[in-house]
């Protein structure tokens, strides 16, 4: 849609939106519809073969994201039986052999920055009563809380509102919500950080503001300008 990123032009991260599966599509569908949501359907067809939900954007105006109702995300709903595999490995542990000590196992973590994060919280369980864990101040200053999943191996999705006075904090205050930080878990955080010289990619050695635990910043001008981090698997 290219309105959505010509909207996203002046953001340091730009993103698709923030996809979730759910089990029960029709379901979604007739609760943003009951509620009056800002909402799109874009209905399975000969290209896409499945039913995509957007909340943040209208069917009257596909190209024009207005924060709220999704509380911050641009989120696209999907159905969990358009992705192979995902329902099937459910009940199954995740991989852990082959790749080396190094090798990256899954993304743990999207972040999101929002201007207020209980805000955020309250609009996401009106639409989709969805389950947050608890508000927490970082050490930072920053307050942070994550929307839970019920897939077992699914990324968790981080609300976080910056501390004040942060270049976050500016960010947000300049562009409203905007997608954020991505984190992975690797194997062995030390054979990574082994790696990653050995890739002569420039990084930093953290502490993570959000998890309060040793992470790996690549600089950004090697990722894009995107925040990644690497952590290691829990």
């Amino acid at each position: 849609m290219p309105g959505l990123r010509r909207a996203q032009e002046a953001f340091p991260v730009r993103t698709h939106g923030t996809v979730f599966a759910v089990s029960d599509m029709p379901d979604a569908i007739e609760r943003v519809r009951r509620g009056g949501y800002r909402h799109w359907l874009d209905a399975a067809n000969d290209l896409v073969p499945y039913d995509r939900l957007w909340v943040g954007v209208s069917d009257e105006e596909k190209d024009r994201w207005v924060p709220g109702d999704d509380g911050g995300l641009l989120i696209e709903l999907v159905e969990s039986r358009s992705i192979p595999g995902v329902v099937e490995s459910a009940i199954e542990p995740a991989p852990l052999e082959g790749g080396g000590p190094g090798t990256m196992r899954r993304i743990g973590a999207r972040r999101w920055l929002i201007p207020d994060v209980a805000a955020s919280i309250a609009r996401l369980h009106a639409t989709f009563d969805c389950t947050t864990g608890p508000i927490e101040r970082t050490e930072s200053g920053a307050l942070t809380a994550p929307i839970l999943c019920a897939h077992p191996r699914s990324a968790r999705v981080d609300l976080v509102q910056p501390a004040p006075g942060s270049v976050e904090a500016a960010l947000v205050a300049a562009h409203g919500p905007l997608p954020w930080a991505i984190v992975i878990e690797v194997a062995d955080l030390d054979a990574k950080a082994a790696d990653l010289d050995t890739r002569g990619t420039e990084f930093a050695t953290i502490v993570d503001d959000i998890a309060a635990r040793p992470a790996l910043a690549p600089a950004p001008v090697q990722t894009a300008n995107v925040p990644f981090l690497f952590v290691g698997s829990v």
